[in-house]
């Protein structure tokens, strides 16, 4: 079994309306979530943005069985306050 232990997300345009909200309001209108399936996943997962191929692709291409993944470390935002809000963010990528 292949492990691949850095993987960073490819997520569905609905995490990064999730974060915008979450930055604008400062979680002054609760958690939320983002709502989405497991084909919206799997797409944004798969869909070619920089390369010739997508996320997947590559990973099935190098026979990897499963990928840790997190956030983009540029899309963390370690230091915004709330702290709140990192955390919320955190579990909706995961």
């Amino acid at each position: 079994m292949i492990i691949d232990v850095h993987g960073h997300v490819s997520a569905p345009t609905e995490l990064w309306a999730y974060k915008a909200n979450l930055l604008s309001a400062r979680g002054a209108h609760g958690r939320g979530g983002v709502n989405v399936s497991d084909d919206e996943i799997r797409a944004a997962a798969n869909r070619k943005e920089n390369w010739a191929k997508g996320h997947l692709d590559y990973m099935r291409d190098h026979g990897t069985d499963v990928q840790l993944i997190s956030p983009r470390p540029f899309q963390l935002m370690q230091s915004e306050k709330p702290a709140k809000l990192v955390h919320w963010f955190t579990e909706e990528c995961n």
